[in-house]
């Protein structure tokens, strides 16, 4: 028997981390070691809301960065945009006329920007970094997940998992949950704290999950 890997642990995991977390795969999009920012998700799932309004293709940075602005600002001027993002107000300016108005992500009404929200507040991400060992390093990967994600996770196999979860205060502190797998199982240990307090990382990682 091959010894057990992060990947492969990963791969054979994903099945029924959707199955006890309840999530219909058919309706879910999957994303393996998602890129965004500086961490690298093992696993990332998506349960969208395929509003009419969609990125047609993934978001840069900036783009990511002006939408989450207008998220937290719900209509603003290019100067506060600006202000907003560290940037100057001609290239704020370029983006939200760019590919965000084309692709219907902002709006402008009476020179002020607002952002189709819906494919953002209306969808949820669950982001899951696995190891085989190293749960403490594990738990700080996935609580920088909770920039984007709606709720994180830690996957162990079983042993490392009771070790950890002896430290479930760490855990809650964290908001992280911990899932537990063995023998192609998976189980859900203890839950992960839900978050709204996202920042630009969300639109940046949904636009690249496909």
């Amino acid at each position: 028997m091959r010894p057990l890997t992060e990947k492969g642990m990963i791969r054979k995991a994903t099945p029924r981390i959707l199955e006890t977390l309840r999530l219909c795969r058919d309706k879910c999009r999957l994303a393996q070691e998602l890129t965004v920012g500086h961490s690298i998700a093992d696993l990332v799932i998506l349960r969208a809301n395929f509003t009419h309004f969609w990125p047609e293709g993934p978001l840069s940075i900036a783009e990511s960065a002006i939408l989450s602005s207008l998220r937290r600002l719900g209509a603003a001027n290019v100067d506060l945009i600006a202000k907003e993002v560290f940037m100057q107000a001609e290239p704020v300016r370029r983006l939200l006329l760019g590919r965000l108005s084309s692709w219907y992500l902002v709006r402008n009404i009476g020179g002020e920007f607002r952002s189709s929200k819906a494919w953002v507040s209306q969808s949820e991400i669950i982001a899951v970094e696995a190891k085989l060992m190293r749960w403490r390093d594990a738990l700080s990967q996935a609580a920088a997940y909770r920039r984007y994600a709606d709720r994180a996770f830690v996957l162990l196999p079983a042993a490392s998992a009771l070790t950890a979860a002896q430290h479930k205060d760490v855990f809650a502190e964290a908001g992280v949950g911990l899932l537990s797998y063995a023998d192609g199982s998976v189980v859900h240990v203890f839950p992960a704290q839900k978050t709204r307090e996202h920042k630009w990382h969300r639109e940046f990682a949904i636009s690249r999950i496909r």
